[in-house]
């Protein structure tokens, strides 16, 4: 998913989790379902590439430190859904 280490406030980070799914272009909704580290959960539009999602982060995306939780979701048009595996993202403060 992303290598080395990610710091709070991290601005163009490139997100991708892999779905293996080969429909997922046909997909209506592609979003990177987040739980942040204080528990709140939000979600980010992402891209389509092939079989992989894809999010680059904006400002306030990475704003707390601790353990991000990342998840694949599509919808498709005959309203079934698809939720990935979850993927850690340890986030550090500057200078850990």
């Amino acid at each position: 998913m992303v290598m080395g280490k990610v710091y709070t406030g991290t601005v163009g980070l490139l997100i991708e989790l892999e779905t293996e799914k080969d429909d997922l272009g046909n997909a209506t909704v592609t979003k990177i379902l987040v739980q942040k580290p204080d528990g709140s959960a939000v979600s980010w539009d992402a891209t389509v590439s092939g079989t992989t999602l894809q999010y680059t982060t904006q400002p306030g995306d990475l704003d707390t430190p601790g353990l991000y939780r990342v998840q694949a979701y599509a919808e498709y048009p005959d309203g079934s859904k698809y939720y990935g595996e979850t993927a850690k993202l340890p986030v550090f403060e500057h200078f850990e």
